[in-house]
């Protein structure tokens, strides 16, 4: 990602520029939440056929939709009460929507692989 948790929390948001730096974190964060649940409906949808090393790469995936949603709640959080709480409430609401799907798959693969 070009842009850090620390770097977001740096930016005050009353300068065009923080609104435009604000916007490309949130743009990076979904479209990288969104790859990895490309990934997991992938191995879901028989793009790949269930096996160890399959259900590690969601797993994996999975993660780091977290790891992402944790960052962004962590600026937003920061920014609750500034000029870019709109964008990244957005941000937040739609990466937390996909961490939900990426989960309820997850949680399907695993229980395909495991069971017996």
């Amino acid at each position: 990602m070009k842009h850090t948790i620390s770097a977001m929390k740096l930016i005050s948001g009353n300068a065009d520029n923080d609104r435009a730096i604000a916007d490309e974190f949130c743009s990076e964060s979904k479209a990288e939440s969104k790859n990895r649940l490309e990934t997991i409906k992938n191995i879901a949808f028989l793009g790949s056929i269930l096996d160890r090393t399959q259900l590690d790469v969601a797993a994996d995936a999975r993660a780091g939709i977290r790891h992402i949603y944790a960052g962004v709640i962590d600026v937003q959080t920061f920014h609750q009460k500034g000029n870019l709480a709109p964008q990244l409430n957005d941000a937040v609401a739609k990466i937390e929507k996909m961490l939900d799907e990426a989960n309820g798959l997850y949680r399907w693969l695993h229980e395909l692989y495991t069971q017996k």
